[in-house]
């Protein structure tokens, strides 16, 4: 009759410490996700700035083709 009550009792601490691991694990997850947000985002950034360098580049080369013509 002891027996029982303690059995349950590690049952329920080992689904408790289940439910915490859980958390702990969708937490890394979501830490993950975020860094992968985090590294396109800086992606992007660079992205972004060689296409405007590249206008920047391509605006020269046309003012330097206008002014050749003149």
């Amino acid at each position: 009759m002891i027996d029982t009550p303690i059995l349950f009792l590690n049952m329920d601490l080992r689904i408790h410490w289940s439910g915490i691991n859980g958390i702990f694990l969708v937490v890394d997850i979501l830490k993950e996700i975020s860094g992968m947000i985090k590294e396109i985002s800086d992606l992007n950034q660079i992205v972004t700035a060689t296409a405007s360098e590249q206008n920047i580049v391509a605006r020269e080369i046309s003012a330097n083709i206008l002014s050749v013509g003149d």
